[in-house]
Order: C-alpha cells, then structure tokens, then sequence
C-alpha cells in the first residue's frame, strides 16, 4: 500500500501527507471527497433543469454591424449534460454525468461485479457511491484513489465556478513544508504539516 498520499495535488507536495490507514489518499482528501460528493448533486440540480438550455439573453437593441446573433441554445449547458462531451485538452469543461459515472461504474464493476451503462448512473447515485457507499472505502484502498478523489475535485470546482462561487486562496507559503498557508479565525494554518501561527505573522509572509 502506498505510504503517501496519491492524489496528484499532494503528490506533488516536496512533502506529501501520509495515506490514511487503510487508504492510499491522506486523510484530508478522504474527507474533502465525502463532502465534495455531498455538494456536487445540488451544484448539478440547476444543469438539469429546462430553462437552463435557454440562451443567455443579451441586451436589448439592434446590433452592431458584423455582430453575430447569438446562439439558439446555452452552449455551456449543452456540453455540461451531453454524456458524450469528453475532456481532451487541459481546462475543457467536463461532463459531470460522465466523469462521475466513469469512476462509479469501475467501482461498482470491480467492487461488487456490477456492470452499469454510463448513462445509467446519474450524479447523485455516482456521488452516493463514491462518497457514502458500501464500497466508499475499498474505492479509497486502490491505487486509482488519488484519480478518484482528483476527478471529483474537478468537478467540484467546476460546477462551483459556474455557480459563481467564492473559493479562498492560500495566503503564504509555509517555512516548513513549502504547502500553502490558509486562513482559518485569527489564525494561519498549513493543512499538510498542521502548523497553525498566530495571524499578526500575515504581516511578515510576504517578506
């Protein structure tokens, strides 16, 4: 079993977490995973939704010479729910469903000897088994897990963006293990060493 976590933002650390006992991912991604899979089906629900292929409605008035109209449906939303969008190139968007059901299907074929068609398994049923299911702990022992747990952060993240969620940025870079400093209460905290420093030394990180 590996001894450092695999998921590819902590493997690339100079020093990378230890796995969680059990688990080839450490600790702190095992329980962002649960709560990216608790989030993800209400960041999803709007993407289902009728009016959500409706295109963005431009200001009123003619326009501009040359100015093409604009398109007959919400490009965005077309990807987004298409089973058959796939991600080629760094910073194309994902399909959910798709992605999703990609890592569900293996778990539940080699977890449990059950074959699922991708359009079968929706958002919510993947995210209930990757993150709260019978099988949620044999997924986090294989060597696949860090894939998983960064599969389903991008997803997260993306559907965040497009919520126009708020995400917090690192603040500094901690003296110890060179991973980010966040801001947590009154305090400075590095989540991979557990270093927590008082928040008068923000004024000194950027020394």
């Amino acid at each position: 079993m590996t001894d450092f976590c695999s998921t590819p933002t902590c493997a690339s650390r100079d020093t990378p977490p230890w796995a969680a006992e059990g688990a080839t991912v450490c600790a702190r991604c095992v329980t962002r995973l649960r709560e990216d899979c608790t989030a993800i089906p209400t960041l999803w629900r709007p993407w289902t939704a009728t009016a959500a292929l409706y295109p963005t409605r431009a200001a009123s008035g003619r326009r501009a010479p040359g100015v093409a109209p604009a398109a007959p449906a919400n490009l965005v939303a077309l990807v987004m729910t298409d089973v058959r969008t796939s991600w080629d190139e760094p910073g194309d968007l994902l399909n959910p469903q798709r992605a999703l059901a990609e890592v569900s299907a293996r778990i539940l074929r080699d977890g449990a000897g059950q074959a699922r068609a991708l359009g079968s398994l929706s958002v919510a049923e993947s995210c209930a088994v990757i993150g709260v299911g019978p099988l949620h702990w044999w997924a986090l022992a294989q060597e696949w897990a860090g894939a998983m747990c960064w599969t389903v952060r991008l997803v997260r993240h993306q559907l965040g963006g497009l919520a126009h969620e708020v995400r917090p940025r690192p603040v500094g870079t901690c003296e110890g293990c060179q991973g980010p400093l966040w801001v947590s209460g009154m305090s400075v905290v590095c989540r991979a060493c557990r270093t927590d420093r008082s928040g008068f030394e923000l004024l000194g990180l950027s020394a």
